[in-house]
């Protein structure tokens, strides 16, 4: 068996199942006795040892040859000179025991407490080039109590619609998974054509409701993404230059020192922090122009001050047409951010809220549409193309989403009947209304 870090990755997933860390207690000096040892067990306390250990080094990312550094040997054994350290081999054996018992009490867990899962998968590619798919499950036990569980999590999965329907279904049978409400997919189209495999294995099984027929359903989180990024793209060039302003002051010492008396002499009150984005993270992106966008002033300041300043941007300094540029910007994702901030809740249900986010977005637009600024109005009418783009109109929606929401726009009247009309059309809105 190959114990690669990759085992690492499990234990987490598994450590998060039944959170058993709350129910390890750290020797504390209370329970030695007169010779030296832990309670009532020598043995017992050097397996908590081990397993401190496996967690430490699983938590915190670290090489499993830690345990034969030098140094961490010394310090171990000024600690408690009777630890025995395992070798790296063996860490990685224990490390991935530890998944197996984790995954053995998870999966009678949800014998007794799941009757049925809705699945999110997720497909990336690491900054190394690697490619990993991870199946989630989330499902509310006797207790009324919602749960999330990463079930699976592949490298080097390959892409085609097919396989990625075979390890969803090689997930199910492993976790004894019988029954599958929804399955939720972003929109690259390996995932449509494995939606289609998966439906004929669930129903072939028993395993779906309702024959499949609402199966799959939509990442919002993807269509709010993908939505926000067409945003920034219109206003790239004045970003990058407010992006490399803040990289240039920001990882400097004396710059930065610079650029703070710069802020004290412009007698800017705002305390927030210069933060540097990941550019390919667009809601990072907006808290970076959020932030910079206060403090124009010295920025503008600073460059009279360093001659360096303008050359080392590539671009060219921000401008005062980039930060008029960055201010609407900011407006504009504004919205999106929110509605990030509340589908990306792990603690709660979200799914209630769906129509009451795109509605917050349709009026938000309309609101633009009819306001003075042609900016806005040009902005509101790009995104709300792509927004109806990526929902793909009421024929391909999935029909629970609707039924999700119908108690509680039902009490909204404005946005239910924005969203009958503005997204679904006056003559589908009335079918809505009748559903």
């Amino acid at each position: 068996m190959n114990y690669d870090v990759h085992f690492a990755y499990l234990v987490i997933v598994m450590m998060s199942h039944l959170q058993q860390e709350k129910d390890f207690k750290a020797p504390s000096d209370e329970d030695e006795d007169e010779e030296g040892t832990v309670g009532d067990s020598e043995d017992a306390y050097f397996e908590k040892v081990r397993r401190t250990l496996a967690i430490f080094v699983v938590v915190d990312g670290l090489p499993f040859e830690l345990v034969e550094g030098q140094y961490f040997i010394e310090f171990t054994a000024l600690l408690n000179p009777k630890i025995e350290l395992p070798s790296s081999l063996d860490l990685s054996k224990y490390c991935y025991q530890m998944y197996l018992d984790e995954k053995l009490k998870l999966q009678k867990f949800m014998e007794t407490n799941c009757q049925s899962v809705c699945l999110t998968t997720d497909t990336w590619t690491s900054e190394y080039g690697l490619n990993y798919l991870g199946i989630t499950a989330h499902f509310i036990d006797e207790d009324w109590k919602l749960h999330r569980k990463i079930l699976y999590f592949l490298g080097n999965p390959l892409c085609s619609g097919e396989e990625i329907s075979a390890e969803i279904e090689s997930c199910l049978l492993d976790w004894g998974i019988n029954k599958v409400f929804t399955v939720t997919m972003d929109k690259a189209s390996s995932n449509y054509d494995a939606i289609v495999y998966l439906k004929d294995k669930l129903i072939e099984r028993g395993s779906g409701f309702l024959d499949c027929k609402y199966l799959q359903m939509k990442c919002i989180a993807q269509i709010i993404n993908s939505v926000a990024i067409e945003a920034l793209e219109e206003a790239s060039l004045s970003v990058n230059r407010v992006r490399d302003a803040v990289g240039y002051v920001k990882f400097n010492p004396e710059k930065l020192k610079k650029f703070k008396k710069c802020v004290e002499d412009e007698k800017i009150e705002s305390t927030d922090r210069l933060y540097l984005d990941e550019s390919n993270v667009w809601n990072t992106t907006y808290v970076m122009l959020c932030r910079a966008e206060k403090y124009e002033k010295a920025f503008d300041r600073y460059e009279k001050l360093d001659p360096n300043f303008k050359l080392a941007i590539e671009d060219g300094s921000p401008s005062s047409a980039d930060w008029v540029i960055v201010r609407k910007l900011s407006v504009i994702l504004r919205p999106f951010y929110d509605i990030m901030v509340n589908i990306s809740r792990s603690s709660n249900v979200t799914s209630n809220n769906f129509w009451v986010d795109i509605s917050y977005l349709y009026a938000t637009f309309l609101e633009w549409e009819n306001g003075n600024d042609l900016k806005l109005q040009n902005v509101a009418n790009k995104m709300k193309l792509k927004l109806d783009e990526y929902l793909g109109g009421y024929e391909k929606m999935n029909k629970i989403v609707y039924m999700l929401q119908f108690s509680i726009l039902v009490r909204n009247s404005r946005f239910w009947s924005l969203l009958s009309t503005e997204f679904t059309g006056k003559r589908k809105g009335v079918f809505c209304l009748k559903m």
